[in-house]
């Protein structure tokens, strides 16, 4: 992504405002880059403290305190949250095998940050988040820039990328590509407020740790592998993967149907099995009970 500096640009003071002061300025040390400090001193210093003084006559040091001190202070470790708890309490429906996690909460107080798996699913998607995500608001922001014209050149994975990653790598707990069991393999501190924008609202899954390869991950689309890249290659894979994951779903309904036939009982508490007797017509009867049934006993019969 990329962003075009005029000699006027008027933002609106919110906490976005510092996170992107970088790509307003479009320099790449803010040491030795002049306009950022001058836009910081009016955006981030002095607008936000002289708005309360000369609107409702608060006193300019508790303007200074509140405005700037503890606006700085909550932003950041708001902001430190997508690398504590973003990599903690959530689920991983992108990709299982690493740490970071999706966090509503996180995004809340991120402003669009908190969708981790994601953003480290597809690092160079300008986004952080799937299409559709909610309270992506810096993803909002520079929707809006870039129908100005001062962003441009903006990376996303497509539809079938996205797709195929989810199916392939990820915990099945994606609300289009998932299922309901891996939707409901989630826990929270003492059960209670089952909802994503719970804090402690987690995947039962946890992964081991991952020791990642010399090329590391791809910043951008051109750098991954073509097959990747390859919408009909994507297209194909994704159907596969459909199948094998509705064969996975189909035996896992068998397997539940079995254990409940099996814990219900099949005719009665007891079960009878008569055998016939090799010196004798007559058949030894010897009763089982039903917990000493195997599963092919079972399925016949069902059968």
């Amino acid at each position: 992504m990329r962003v075009r500096c005029g000699r006027k640009l008027y933002i609106v003071v919110t906490q976005v405002v510092d996170r992107l002061m970088y790509e307003f300025t479009c320099g790449h040390n803010f040491e030795n880059n002049s306009h950022y400090k001058v836009l910081y001193t009016i955006f981030s210093l002095w607008l936000p403290t002289m708005i309360p003084c000369y609107f409702w006559g608060e006193d300019p040091i508790i303007s200074l305190f509140a405005s700037f001190f503890a606006r700085t202070v909550i932003q950041l470790n708001a902001t430190w949250l997508v690398n504590s708890a973003a990599h903690l309490y959530g689920t991983r429906p992108f990709d299982k095998s690493i740490f970071p996690v999706e966090s509503m909460c996180v995004a809340f107080f991120a402003v669009g940050e908190g969708w981790h798996n994601y953003h480290h699913a597809f690092p160079w998607d300008y986004r952080a988040s799937e299409l559709g995500s909610p309270l992506n608001v810096t993803g909002f922001l520079i929707d809006l820039l870039a129908q100005a014209g001062l962003v441009y050149d903006r990376k996303e994975a497509t539809h079938n990328m996205v797709k195929n990653r989810v199916l392939r790598t990820g915990d099945k707990s994606h609300k289009v590509y998932g299922s309901d069991e891996g939707r409901r393999a989630f826990k929270t501190l003492f059960n209670i407020w089952k909802h994503p924008s719970n804090p402690t609202y987690n995947s039962i899954f946890s992964p081991k740790p991952k020791i990642i390869n010399g090329d590391g991950y791809a910043l951008i689309p051109d750098e991954l592998a073509k097959s990747e890249m390859d919408e009909d290659l994507l297209s194909r894979e994704n159907e596969q993967l459909e199948k094998e994951q509705l064969k996975g779903e189909n035996n896992n309904n068998l397997i539940v149907k079995l254990s409940k036939l099996m814990e219900d009982g099949i005719g009665a508490d007891k079960n009878i099995e008569c055998n016939n007797n090799v010196t004798s017509n007559s058949r030894n009867c010897i009763p089982r009970d039903k917990s000493e049934l195997n599963v092919d006993e079972v399925l016949l019969v069902k059968l």
